[in-house]
């Protein structure tokens, strides 16, 4: 069953209204003493532009002529920057940026409008209280109390994979709740459509169908709703909102507050569903990772490292690539330079070949792709450099709700000309890291959103060690002028301690020209050591 939801101007102008004349004024204020750091609110790097615009930016600009950071009712939350929605009309641009102070649920939506010159219009925060408090006011509209929820099911869904919601008033999507006892509706494949803007360009509605699922499975056979089978929900369309809240055109009535009573329930609060004992205490729409619910909180542990290596170099598709990489690695200016290639979530095909620049190579979208692996040059040093680390925690970020952390990896490989004594007269240097750690521990490392400044300063660093460790006795490859294996892996692990990376946390594994795979760790010294991976 489809059912459209028609807008029209009323439900906006009432909408509008009651998010600056209904709530509180506590809502609209933030706290005197914020409780993050507003200098690094704005940190990003080159990647998180969209569509070639600088979002990030223009937004900094603007705050720092309006200070609006300080007036946020959320004054926890940081921004997750490569999350954000960016909403493009033939007048106007909206963004809607998810905000978390814990890198596992959304404490607040920060909305934007920006004109066709990209100037900011408008600003406005709207965080899990006001929500609440909205969707369980039985004053305001009962459509427009669905459509500030929807929102949010939105962003939560596009930030952290989550598709189950909990703590539903109950005359609120009638029809559509999974769980009666909970007041759970479970939703899937959220499909925007052409967003419309208003006159002002301060309002941007962007209608969207999702799969609202009621059931496990429908019948027999392998209908199933978790991969999405009609026959066990249906489709329901619906809008989110961007609006900002410095534009007030319908002036409020003294003493009152317009638009509040009229189609939602006449200003008498009517049942609630109880507070469910698996909801998260500041979140109350979201159900426990322990009760089974959460997104990207849940930490799937991986096949053993060994395994995931070798089945990854198995694939032909990938031992083919490698090799092509080996084969850029080799060649000098003018034709040198670095070349990358990412490999998808199920590990069977890759991207094509990227061409990047003489040090670097831009890997473009993440989504869908589990890691990459890109070559050094013969001037290069032949281990991953820190802005190569960084882009792990990236691809970890882009992965789907439920993927195991440890799944994500870089890969790096060079080559160096042979004194002698090596195959076809090269040594080959093949290099792969994952990481280790928790969920929250990979977001807080991706969520520093070094700069390309800070990440010149860090790769500076890795190859002034580079210099001063060559010379020791033992560190210096008995085949050619570069650094040996010890060297290599010892410089890595300097690094991490530059990035303020826990050494530990880190899986980091050598793959010789024939496939065997070493894992390196530190012994009791703290020097790194190799133990070969066991034969398939």
């Amino acid at each position: 069953m489809r059912k459209k939801i028609v807008l029209r101007l009323s439900v906006l102008i009432v909408f509008l209204i009651l998010l600056w004349s209904c709530h509180n004024e506590d809502f609209a204020k933030g706290e005197t003493e914020p409780q993050r750091n507003n200098a690094n609110f704005f940190k990003h790097s080159s990647e998180n532009a969209k569509s070639g615009v600088d979002y990030i930016a223009i937004l900094d600009a603007y705050n720092r002529e309006k200070d609006f950071l300080t007036t946020m009712s959320d004054q926890k939350g940081m921004p997750i920057w490569e999350k954000m929605q960016v909403v493009d009309t033939e007048t106007a641009t909206g963004l809607m940026i998810p905000l978390s102070h814990d890198n596992e649920t959304m404490s607040s939506v920060l909305f934007a409008t920006l004109d066709s010159e990209n100037s900011v219009t408008g600003v406005t925060n709207y965080d899990n209280r006001l929500l609440e408090s909205v969707v369980n006011d039985q004053r305001i509209s009962k459509k427009n109390r669905e459509n500030l929820f929807y929102t949010f099911m939105y962003m939560d869904n596009k930030t952290f994979g989550n598709e189950k919601f909990i703590g539903i008033p109950e005359d609120l999507f009638i029809g559509d709740k999974s769980d009666g006892e909970r007041s759970e509706v479970w939703i899937k494949d959220f499909s925007p459509t052409k967003p419309k803007a208003s006159e002002s360009g301060k309002i941007i509605i962007v209608e969207s169908c999702v799969l609202v699922l009621h059931c496990t499975h429908h019948g027999t056979g392998a209908c199933d709703a978790s991969s999405g089978c009609t026959a066990c929900g249906h489709t329901e369309c619906s809008y989110e909102i961007i609006i900002t809240g410095d534009y007030d055109p319908f002036p409020s009535t003294p003493g009152g507050c317009i638009g509040c009573g009229g189609g939602g329930g006449g200003g008498t609060p009517g049942p609630q569903p109880p507070k469910d004992p698996c909801s998260l205490n500041e979140v109350f729409y979201r159900l426990n990772p322990q009760c089974g619910g959460g997104g990207w909180n849940i930490d799937i542990p991986i096949e053993d490292p060994c395994e995931k290596t070798k089945s990854l170099l198995q694939n032909p598709e990938v031992d083919d690539k490698i090799n092509a990489l080996y084969a850029q690695s080799k060649l000098t200016p003018p034709n040198n330079g670095e070349k990358a290639f990412k490999s998808n979530a199920d590990g069977s095909t890759t991207s094509p070949i990227i061409i990047g620049g003489e040090h670097s190579a831009d890997l473009g979208d993440m989504t869908g792709y589990a890691g990459y692996y890109h070559n050094h040059t013969p001037k290069g040093v032949k281990i991953l450099s820190p802005p190569d680390i960084y882009k792990l925690f990236q691809f970890i970020a882009n992965q789907p709700a439920g993927t195991p952390v440890n799944a994500s990896f870089g890969g790096m490989v060079a080559t160096e000309v042979c004194a002698g004594g090596c195959p076809d007269g090269y040594e080959y240097i093949n290099f792969l890291i994952r990481f280790d750690g928790t969920l929250t521990d990979a977001l807080a490392i991706k969520n520093r959103n070094y700069t390309e400044e800070d990440l010149k300063i860090l790769k500076d660093n890795f190859e002034q060690f580079e210099q001063k460790i060559r010379p020791k006795s033992g560190y210096s490859s008995q085949n050619g002028n570069f650094l040996s294996f010890k060297g290599l892996e010892e410089l890595l692990f300097n690094a991490l301690d530059d990035m303020n990376i826990d050494k530990n946390k880190i899986i980091l594994q050598r793959i010789d020209k024939y496939g065997k795979v070493y894992n390196v760790t530190l012994n009791a010294d703290g020097k790194p050591q190799e133990t070969p991976c066991p034969e398939l």
